[in-house]
């Protein structure tokens, strides 16, 4: 009861922050994310549990241009999917795309994560999927 409260609070307040930063013209794609975890730290376990598979895309280059195309391919067959497709890749860009689209479940979830930020995502779920384009 406690863990769905403060996941329904962090969603809230993500959101909050969302609106504000658009009003003031500023785009909105880590800093909700960023609030979200502060709120609940364990919140990217709980959002990803929404997807019915997830990919994690990763490596030092080609990464947004491989979530566009990996989005563009399923996205021809699953209408339901979340992704960060703005190139937030950390941690709190990819809790921000579940912030900004927020559903009850999810076909797909298609995640750019920065090769850096790959320990701190995979350590709240496990991937179906990873595609890596290459690590310098």
């Amino acid at each position: 009861m406690y863990e769905k409260l403060l996941l329904n609070l962090a969603i809230l307040a993500g959101k909050i922050s969302f609106i504000v930063l658009k009003v003031t013209g500023r785009q909105g794609t880590a800093m909700p994310g960023k609030v979200a975890i502060k709120i609940f730290p364990g919140i990217l376990k709980e959002l990803t549990k929404k997807c019915n598979k997830t990919v994690v895309i990763t490596g030092t280059n080609g990464k947004t241009t491989t979530n566009n195309l990996t989005n563009h391919i399923i996205g021809g067959k699953y209408d339901n999917l979340v992704s960060n497709l703005k190139g937030a890749n950390m941690i709190q860009g990819v809790v921000t795309s579940f912030i900004v689209n927020n559903k009850n479940s999810y076909d797909w979830g298609i995640f750019e994560v920065d090769e850096g930020s790959i320990p701190d995502v995979i350590h709240f779920f496990s991937p179906d999927y990873v595609i890596l384009t290459n690590f310098f």
